[in-house]
C-alpha cells in the first residue's frame, strides 16, 4: 500500500471516528457528500479520477452505471440508509486497501 493510500485511509478512519468534525448531521447523504467532494479535490490536485475508479471497483460485482454513492446506497444497502452510512466506511477502506494509489503514478 502507498504511502498517499494510507493518508486516505486515515482520513477515513478519522471521519468515522468523529463524523460532527466534517459534517453538521452525521448521515449517509451528508458523509457520502463530503467523501465525494473531498475525492473531487484530491482529483484535482493529482489528476486520478478517484469518483471515477471508486464506482468501477465498486461495480465489479454487480454490473451497473451507479455512481459509487448510488451503489452502496441502492444495491449494497437496499435504500437502508443506517447501513448505507456504515458500509460506506467499509468499502472505502476495502477500495484504499486492494488499489495501490499514488500521485507517483500518474
Amino acid at each position: 500500500m502507498s504511502n498517499f493510500s494510507e493518508i486516505v485511509l486515515q482520513k477515513i478512519e478519522r471521519v468515522q471516528k468523529v463524523p460532527s468534525m466534517y459534517v453538521t448531521k452525521p448521515c449517509f447523504d451528508a458523509i457520502s457528500n463530503f467523501f465525494v467532494g473531498y475525492f473531487s479535490a484530491l482529483e484535482d490536485v493529482t489528476n486520478i479520477p478517484y469518483n471515477h475508479d471508486i464506482s468501477i471497483w465498486i461495480n465489479r460485482k454487480k454490473r451497473t452505471s451507479l455512481l459509487w454513492t448510488a451503489y452502496i446506497f441502492h444495491v449494497l444497502a437496499k435504500k437502508d440508509a443506517d447501513k448505507a452510512y456504515s458500509l460506506i466506511f467499509s468499502e472505502l477502506k476495502a477500495f484504499f486497501e486492494a488499489n495501490i494509489v499514488s500521485p507517483e503514478a500518474i
